[in-house]
């Protein structure tokens, strides 16, 4: 889901990886404070090699830059792929720009996309001007 509140962003990670209820299950981590997502995230990443995909961080663009220095300074076995309209500003960091889709191919998948949620979406997505305005705007 998307956030709304930068501060929220460490702890949205903990949720997203189901870290609480990791530590509270199996004790395998030191009970780092409910109320330290950062620490809890360190614990967890620092001795892990692993990616972290960090999606939409235009949104909390500073609160995404700082828990992605925070736990790349930290945890020397982590990656983090974070999707953004705008670079996070971090050292290191490398920025591939993402094209737009061509108009049939991005009609397609957001059919595919709408369909998925709503079976009955062809039908009420009967007008492709409408359809190709959303498709642009993304």
């Amino acid at each position: 889901g998307q956030l709304d509140r930068p501060e929220a962003v460490p702890g949205a990670v903990v949720s997203a990886l189901g870290l609480r209820e990791t530590v509270l299950m199996t004790h395998e981590m030191a009970m780092v404070g409910q109320d330290d997502p950062l620490g809890l995230l360190v614990e967890y990443c620092a001795p892990r090699s692993q990616l972290l995909i960090l999606d939409n961080c235009e949104h909390v663009i500073g609160a995404a830059a700082e828990l992605a220095e925070t736990l790349l300074t930290r945890c020397p076995g982590l990656t983090i792929l974070a999707t953004s309209r705008e670079p996070l500003g971090v050292p290191g960091e490398l920025v591939r720009p993402v094209e737009p889709l061509p108009p049939d191919p991005a009609r397609r998948l957001f059919m595919e996309r709408a369909s998925a949620v709503r079976p009955d979406a062809g039908a009420a997505l009967h007008d492709s001007e409408a359809v190709d305005e959303i498709c642009r705007r993304l």
